[in-house]
């Protein structure tokens, strides 16, 4: 049963996380109390969010781009709307993926997109922009922009690639033999 289950999680687990976000974030929304044209235009950025999270290590920047913009617009949206906490949570599933899975230029606007983001999200925050939102929003981007870069280097240093699937590693493994 235990190897079943690492198994399933290593193929499946992409999916399988943005599907438990996605279903975090339908029922916050469900359970807002805002008309139901509303609930379903957020619903509807939801399953966006939770698609591009389960393609997060092959796009990156498209969960990262889809949250900068979902966020510009958030402005515009009922105050309640703001309420959902699973989206910091696909925030920082963006961050930490944009972080761990690109490289070279593409990291390069990965840290500006983020660093966007980071304005974006004091500027939008009720209490405006002080010192403690400062430190805030700097550990929340912060906090899984360097633990992905750090995963990244050690992965980068022990020869694995976060493109390969488990069963093509254990046959490159096999063939290195």
């Amino acid at each position: 049963m235990r190897d079943q289950l690492v198994t399933f999680i290593q193929r499946r687990g992409d999916e399988t996380l943005a599907t438990g976000l996605t279903a975090v974030a339908l029922v916050q929304i469900w359970l807002l109390d805002e008309s139901a044209g509303a609930r379903l235009a957020a619903s509807a950025g939801a399953v966006a969010l939770g698609i591009a999270a389960a393609r997060r290590v092959r796009m990156p920047l498209v969960l990262l781009g889809l949250l900068l913009i979902g966020s510009a617009a958030g402005a515009a949206l009922p105050k309640r709307l703001g309420d959902i906490e699973a989206i910091g949570l696909f925030i920082l599933l963006a961050v930490y993926s944009a972080a761990a899975h690109t490289s070279g230029r593409r990291t390069l606007l990965a840290g500006a997109l983020t660093f966007v983001l980071y304005i974006t999200a004091m500027a939008t925050d009720p209490e405006g922009i002080n010192i403690a939102a400062v430190i805030f929003f700097a550990l929340v981007f912060g906090g899984p922009w360097v633990a992905g870069r750090a995963i990244r280097h050690r992965r980068l240093k022990s020869g694995g690639s976060s493109t390969r699937r488990p069963k093509q590693r254990r046959r490159s493994s096999r063939s290195a033999r």
